[in-house]
């Protein structure tokens, strides 16, 4: 544990001196903790009384938080020491998994603040011990995430039974270890971090879940996820140094897009850690970093309209600070877990957004330029450029600004004078020069097109390109006209390619096929 009495002292007297320094995210209340802290759920009576359940390493506990100037604990559920738990609540009972042992907590809410009751589920001869996650439906059906049932995957229980500590097993998902996930209906959206994959599964028999789809994240580490309100739009969060948090426009299970990403405080490594949907926001948490709450009514343009970091302790790539973020009370309080320091209550502003998005295409060949950094300068909005070349940025702040556009290997340019305004979108073109890409690119029938998957590539990469009679010629080049490889007499029509050895940026492959060139441009992150 860190230094506790000089962390505590650290933030009560930056918030007394400081009281609303975090934008679109205020400061209501504080509790200190004297373990370390890990997920947090929240819970609301009929009466409108409010709840945390806080996980600790030794127990659960819970607070009346209704007051948030007066906040009360009220019980502690002991457990057995782990570093993970995680807690949902459906219909007046809470349910709290640990990744050590000793089964499902499983907690009756309904005599609060007076009383609670709790008693330990294990499922009889299945010997339910551990969980990493968990996650209830609106059925009362509650999913199991990496269990020692099984291989780790999903396993499904009916928490809606007449004796409410004994629920029923329905089934489980085997084909890999998930971590997280979400529920609706009767799909399954998995986080399959070990294979770095979200998966879309079919549960309307839980004895045998069918795999409507599978995409890779961005980062490759897929942690949690979350569907908005629309079953349109699911949110993914890779839980590692430097990664981003993933929107993905899932309508459309056979053509599943990624509509934009967002890193906070690029250039850190700070790491997320969960995110979820709040009408047309998302709220995050990120361990060194604190709470960040995302404007996200532009699918394709997600902007940071605030930010709460709980933690005195530097933002770099470490797993301390913020934990887990509970951003559900009907009066839109969030609550916020911090590992060492304790929970933390504040009031967000759903702030409006000004947007900037355009395209950048390189000068001489009129190649659309990918990952170049779009800097809002004066401000935090920094993003990059996507592998078709167009961009988004935004903030939160209406006004007139210079945009610089930067690039390894490319001529930086500042744009001065550009007005952004509130709930508007603001078009920018660029041309950018860069010595030495390519000068021409030409494309096969559409009927017989090159396909690079993943781009962007994380370490390696799959080139798929129509057969031939013909020997393939490819070349590896970057962004600035240099050979990297050569490969002649390649007879297969598909090549798997390590490129982990290869530097962040953008390089470009080029194929010889039946003597015409072809180039594809590719993101190495």
């Amino acid at each position: 544990m860190r230094p506790y009495l000089l962390s505590v002292l650290t933030a009560s007297f930056y918030f007394l001196f400081n009281p609303h320094v975090f934008g679109q995210l205020d400061f209501l209340g504080f509790y200190p903790s004297e373990e370390e802290n890990n997920d947090i759920w929240g819970y609301e009576d009929s009466l409108g009384n409010q709840y945390v359940l806080l996980g600790q390493n030794s127990k659960t506990l819970i607070l009346d938080v209704t007051d948030p100037n007066n906040i009360i604990p009220l019980h502690s559920i002991p457990g057995i020491q782990s570093q993970w738990r995680d807690i949902k609540t459906w219909d007046n009972f809470a349910y709290v998994t640990n990744d050590e042992g000793g089964g499902l907590d499983i907690i009756d809410l309904s005599f609060l603040p007076d009383s609670i009751h709790f008693e330990r589920f294990t499922a009889d001869t299945l010997n339910l011990q551990r969980a990493h996650n968990i996650y209830i439906d609106e059925k009362g059906y509650g999913y199991l995430f990496g269990s020692n049932l099984y291989v780790g995957g999903v396993d499904v229980f009916d928490v809606n039974t007449v004796n409410r500590y004994q629920p029923t097993y329905l089934g489980s998902y085997t084909e890999q270890y998930v971590h997280d996930g979400y529920v609706r209906g009767d799909t399954m959206y998995l986080s399959e971090i070990r294979n770095g994959t979200q998966a879309v599964v079919d549960n309307s028999n839980p004895e045998s879940p069918t795999i409507l789809a599978r995409f890779p994240t961005s980062s490759n580490f897929t942690h949690q996820c979350w569907l908005d309100s629309t079953g349109q739009y699911l949110v993914t969060v890779d839980e590692i140094e430097g990664a981003n948090i993933d929107v993905y426009d899932v309508s459309d299970l056979l053509d599943i897009r990624e509509t934009d990403r967002y890193q906070r405080n690029e250039g850190s490594g700070v790491i997320p850690h969960n995110a979820f949907w709040i009408r047309d926001y998302i709220v995050a948490s990120h361990y060194t970093d604190g709470v960040v709450l995302i404007n996200a009514k532009r699918k394709s343009n997600l902007v940071e309209v605030g930010n709460f970091d709980t933690s005195p302790f530097p933002s770099i790539p470490e797993f301390y600070g913020c934990w887990g973020v509970y951003p559900f009370f009907s009066n839109g309080m969030i609550a916020a877990s911090d590992i060492e320091e304790g929970l933390y209550l504040m009031q967000p502003q759903f702030a409006s957004a000004a947007y900037l998005e355009g395209n950048i295409t390189e000068g001489n060949s009129g190649f659309p330029l990918a990952n170049i950094q779009i800097e809002i300068l004066g401000t935090d909005a920094i993003k990059r450029s996507r592998p078709s070349g167009d961009y988004s940025n935004g903030l939160d702040q209406a006004g007139t600004y210079a945009i610089r556009f930067s690039g390894k290997g490319c001529t930086s340019k500042i744009v001065p004078n550009v007005e952004l305004a509130l709930d508007s979108v603001t078009l920018l073109d660029v041309i950018l020069t860069c010595p030495g890409p390519p000068t021409s690119i030409s494309s096969l029938a559409e009927d017989h097109p090159i396909q690079i998957s993943p781009n962007p590539v994380q370490s390696s990469t799959w080139l798929e390109f129509p057969s031939t009679s013909n020997p393939t010629i490819l070349d590896l080049y970057t962004l600035d006209g240099k050979l990297l490889m050569h490969l002649d007499n390649i007879s297969s029509n598909t090549l798997a390619m390590d490129l982990s050895h290869l530097d962040h940026g953008q390089y470009y492959f080029q194929l010889s096929i039946d003597g015409q060139s072809h180039t594809i441009p590719f993101i190495k992150e």
